[in-house]
């Protein structure tokens, strides 16, 4: 999997570096950080690592900045209308929790949660996309 994630990154700089006339920016809805959440165990992880001839550091240096989105609140939560969600929430927040872990070590990241702490209530999608699109400008210095 993080081999395929590398080979998809790298066909998207391609394309990037190839097109001259405009400015692009990549964004990967998986990194290859993320497949540590689901390995067996460390070992099996430094194993990966050592195959591929990649440190952590290495991964990290990869990219640019990382934003973390949170699950969605629980009362949204729902297996039933995404057939790509495998996991309850409980699960999903033990998976969200493990992505932080992570992550976090990189040097530009960013969460956006669920919470809008200025007026004490859940942020919708758009809101999150606010919060997202803010964070981008920031990473991109306008």
């Amino acid at each position: 999997m993080v081999r395929l994630i590398f080979q998809l990154e790298n066909s998207y700089e391609n394309i990037a570096i190839n097109e001259q006339k405009r400015n692009t920016l990549i964004i990967c809805d998986r990194g290859a950080m993320d497949p540590k959440v689901f390995t067996g165990s460390e070992d099996d992880w430094t194993s990966i690592l050592k195959n591929l001839g990649k440190t952590e550091k290495d991964i990290m240096d990869e990219y640019e900045a990382v934003i973390q989105l949170y699950t969605a609140p629980k009362e949204y939560y729902c297996l039933s209308d995404n057939p790509y969600r495998r996991e309850t929430y409980a699960e999903a927040q033990v998976i969200n929790a493990h992505y932080e872990k992570i992550w976090k070590a990189h040097p530009n990241f960013y969460q956006v949660d669920n919470y809008d702490h200025n007026v004490k209530s859940h942020l919708g999608w758009d809101e999150k996309c606010a919060k997202i699109a803010e964070i981008v400008k920031v990473i991109l210095n306008e």
